[in-house]
């Protein structure tokens, strides 16, 4: 259903301005993907047609990835209400669920803006001129796309599309005012599969071997929360998590607090190497930043703030991340190429997530 919607979307704006309304429609499509539903590896599924919109209306693989890549990894680092991210890190900072919503909305929208005027920059270069491409040695064909390729926006598709879009409103409202978690969205992503299969006229053994299929792809994230906690409890039932808290403070007490809480910021991106799933990465980090910000009397929801960018605007870039390194290979661009692209978005947006921490640091952001 969303392939049909992308597709007719395409055939309507190639040639003049409307194609820009295109690459951000795009954009802020894979952006709310990350931001608010907290999808990643599984918005894997649409980076192929992202890739072939931009090669329609006559651009390079690499602004394909720019449209779905960066803004999935954009919208999943600046998240306004990233369950896996944000979610669990508040609930283990015992915040409100989702508090400060508003400003992380506000950079949400600053790094979404950054990002597609770093795509329309490049874009509008290779219109231009095609033999400044970073592409213009590779053959186009051998990425099996058809980007002549019509998918038919039926009723049932349409109807589709209706029921996700009613899908967010109601999330938005379930946690806005009633306070839903996991187990509230876990029941709301079902019943959407579920209403989605009937409006698809599926029938009941369909619809269970596709659900089937679907949540085979989710036990690699399962297997890497289990691995994380596991450490958890490794760490505090051995007491080490006391000497890591302590000598983590160290160098950081003797530092004024915007400069404590933006090297906060700096850490997480490191850890981000090595353990790239963010809600793994939050269930290793938290516990020890929550009393470091404790002590440096640095408000709990600036740690959330550094873990949030720490984890996620790196995500872009580090190869040890699989689904950034797949993205790539469906678009046949090299990671040395892809450095040589999007490492100034990336600077960009890491000095707008220190701004936003030392800002949040300043004004002390709350709850507590």
């Amino acid at each position: 259903a969303i392939d049909a919607f992308l597709i007719r979307t395409v055939s309507k704006a190639k040639g003049g301005k409307s194609e820009k309304v295109v690459m951000i429609i795009i954009t802020l499509f894979f952006a709310l993907l990350g931001g608010v539903m907290g999808l990643y590896e599984e918005a894997l599924a649409f980076m192929p047609f992202a890739i072939m919109i931009a090669l329609s209306l006559g651009y390079d693989p690499i602004v394909g990835l720019s449209l779905g890549l960066l803004g999935l990894a954009g919208g999943f680092a600046a998240a306004p209400m990233n369950p896996f991210t944000v979610g669990i890190a508040q609930s283990i900072a015992e915040l409100p669920i989702y508090s400060g919503f508003w400003y992380r909305l506000i950079f949400f929208v600053i790094v979404l803006v950054t990002t597609l005027m770093y795509t329309f920059r490049y874009a509008q270069k290779i219109k231009a001129d095609p033999s400044q491409s970073l592409m213009s040695d590779v053959n186009y064909d051998d990425l099996g796309l058809d980007t002549n390729v019509d998918i038919e926006l039926t009723i049932s598709r349409k109807l589709i599309l209706a029921a996700f879009v009613a899908a967010i409103v109601i999330l938005l409202v379930g946690v806005m005012k009633f306070g839903w978690y996991i187990n509230e969205m876990g029941a709301l992503f079902f019943g959407l599969g579920i209403v989605s299969g009937i409006l698809y006229r599926m029938k009941l053994n369909t619809m269970g071997e596709v659900f089937v299929e679907g949540a085979k792809s989710l036990l690699y994230g399962a297997l890497l929360i289990g691995i994380a906690r596991g450490i958890m409890v490794i760490l505090e039932s051995g007491q080490i998590l006391d000497s890591v808290v302590y000598y983590l403070v160290q160098p950081l007490e003797y530092l004024p607090r915007v400069l404590s809480a933006s090297f906060m910021v700096i850490i997480q991106t490191f850890i981000n190497f090595f353990i790239p799933s963010g809600s793994g990465q939050a269930m290793v980090t938290m516990p020890i930043m929550v009393p470091v910000s404790d002590i440096l009397e640095i408000p709990r929801q600036v740690a959330v703030l550094a873990f949030q960018y720490g984890d996620g605007l790196s995500n872009m870039f580090i190869p040890t991340l699989g689904a950034t390194m797949a993205a790539l290979g469906m678009a046949r661009v090299s990671y040395g190429k892809w450095i040589f692209y999007a490492w100034k978005l990336l600077l960009i947006h890491l000095v707008i997530g220190l701004f936003a921490v030392v800002v949040a640091t300043l004004i002390n952001l709350g709850p507590f």
